[in-house]
């Protein structure tokens, strides 16, 4: 997980695009909970009980690299990177909703 970074900075104005990953995944501005553990690109693990707010997400092709921009309850934003590379990672790519739930408002 890379970060924090100061409340604000990771904004992504554009919207996602039909085909994007977090289309029918993932809402900008919704409150999440882990419910299944995992461990992202940088070796950090992500428990059950964690929250976020969801900002934005990008991929690159280049490096098989999903990046998820997320907001903590303290403000702080930071980066989680998942790699397709990673067998595990890419589970939770592919299958996202299964490590993480909406808190709803």
């Amino acid at each position: 997980m890379n970060g924090p970074y100061a409340s604000g900075s990771l904004l992504n104005p554009a919207p996602p695009s039909e085909g994007d990953w977090e289309a029918g995944r993932l809402a900008r501005g919704q409150r999440y909970q882990v419910i299944k553990p995992f461990i992202d690109g940088d070796g950090d693990r992500h428990q059950p009980g964690e929250i976020w707010t969801f900002i934005a997400s990008t991929f690159s092709q280049y490096d098989g690299e999903l990046t998820i921009m997320v907001r903590l309850p303290s403000g702080e934003e930071f980066k989680i990177p998942l790699l397709e590379s990673a067998h595990d990672q890419l589970d939770v790519i592919e299958g996202f909703a299964n490590h993480v739930a909406p808190i709803p408002s």
